[in-house]
């Protein structure tokens, strides 16, 4: 007990000397800390814009097993023309994974021409 008295002064001093933080070294009694709840914070929506055709090809066949909606241009595709789109026109793709609504948008690249 002398032995943990004795090592508490000391590093206290030393913390005090070196201009230290405190609070780790003396006892808190933990039932008179306030503890703040942070603020709920707003969920961003979960955009993912694969960069390889791997990528693509996963996110497709993921959000697939999840009955998502698969769009090009806005008019709504299959599951297979979503593949073979993305198989033979990726270069040209913009991909636009929607993971909390289930959806994924094509668009064509017209700065890729």
């Amino acid at each position: 007990m002398k032995f943990k008295i004795i090592v508490t002064i000391l590093s206290f001093t030393v913390m005090v000397i070196n201009g230290q933080n405190t609070s780790d070294v003396l006892p808190v009694n933990n039932t008179n800390i306030n503890v703040e709840k942070p603020d709920k914070q707003i969920e961003e929506p979960t955009f993912k814009y694969p960069k390889t055709k791997r990528e693509a090809l996963a996110g497709i066949k993921v959000l697939n097993r999840h009955n998502a909606k698969f769009y090009q241009n806005k008019e709504e595709i299959t599951y297979r023309e979503a593949l073979k789109l993305v198989r033979k026109k990726f270069t040209n793709l913009i991909i636009k994974e929607d993971w909390d609504k289930e959806e994924i948008h094509f668009t064509a690249n017209t700065l890729s021409k």
